[in-house]
């Protein structure tokens, strides 16, 4: 399955948390029925780590980041440094998810 973000988004810009929030429970219906799906930035020209943060990111806060590395195949378009972003925005979740960890065990 493909999730096209301008279509979903009806917009050649991905920058808004609330835009982001749009695609992120169509992503965890996929994860949750354990099938793959695309995501597709194809005739995005723009995208924030903000809009990021709130669909991938908040997948990777939520759920094993592994299993959402395996689930989502993402298709940066002609967005050259998505990849790079996603990375960071992964990054990011995973160590936000580490430190709330330590913080509920104390």
């Amino acid at each position: 399955m493909k999730i096209l973000v301008s279509d979903i988004l009806k917009s050649t810009i991905a920058a808004f948390h609330n835009e982001g929030l749009q695609i992120f429970p169509l992503l965890e219906q996929f994860y949750k029925q354990g099938e793959k799906v695309e995501l597709s930035f194809e005739g995005i020209e723009r995208c924030s780590t903000q809009f990021l943060n709130a669909s991938i990111g908040k997948m990777y806060l939520i759920y094993e980041p592994d299993v959402v590395d395996s689930i989502i195949i993402l298709n940066p378009g002609m967005l050259s440094n998505l990849l790079s972003k996603v990375e960071e925005v992964r990054f990011n979740a995973v160590m936000s998810k580490n430190d709330m960890t330590l913080v509920t065990a104390q």
